[in-house]
């Protein structure tokens, strides 16, 4: 069954489209859900055509290769219609940014530019996995991580 979720992009994400359109490939290997599965997409003039038959503009994609966060591989944006938006929220309750940004591995939260994963000397998947090891033995899955 075809994910309903609308496609989630990030800098390293969008990196082999444009390596791939330099090379003057007609098609590219792309994952749209920040590396989780990987697609093969349709390059254009216009832009480059996705699965469900959208178009991400050239245009759009060279915005989010070219974003940046601090330390971290940029943030990460859901592809709508309408073009772009950042996964991010802001709280007037708490007075605080939430944002999604992504890293070599996995994507992290920010919460007012606090990640909640270690980035430095790690990364969020290895530092899900030092945490959930330290509850061993584990049976299952236990949050996105699986044994």
């Amino acid at each position: 069954m075809p994910s309903t979720r609308p496609p989630i992009v990030a800098s390293p994400t969008v990196a082999p489209l444009l390596t791939a359109r330099a090379a003057g490939a007609a098609t590219a290997l792309v994952s749209l859900d920040l590396g989780l599965t990987h697609s093969v997409v349709t390059l254009g003039d216009s832009g480059v055509t996705l699965p469900d038959g959208h178009v991400f503009a050239w245009a759009d994609v060279e915005h989010v290769a070219q974003d940046e966060a601090s330390h971290v591989e940029g943030h990460c944006f859901v592809l709508h219609e309408g073009g772009l938006e950042r996964v991010q929220i802001f709280s007037p309750a708490f007075n605080r940014l939430y944002s999604l940004v992504a890293t070599r591995t996995a994507p992290t939260l920010l919460i007012s530019g606090i990640p909640m994963h270690r980035i430095k000397e790690s990364d969020p998947r290895r530092d899900t996995i030092a945490k959930v090891r330290t509850l061993a033995p584990v049976h299952g899955s236990v949050l996105d991580t699986r044994r």
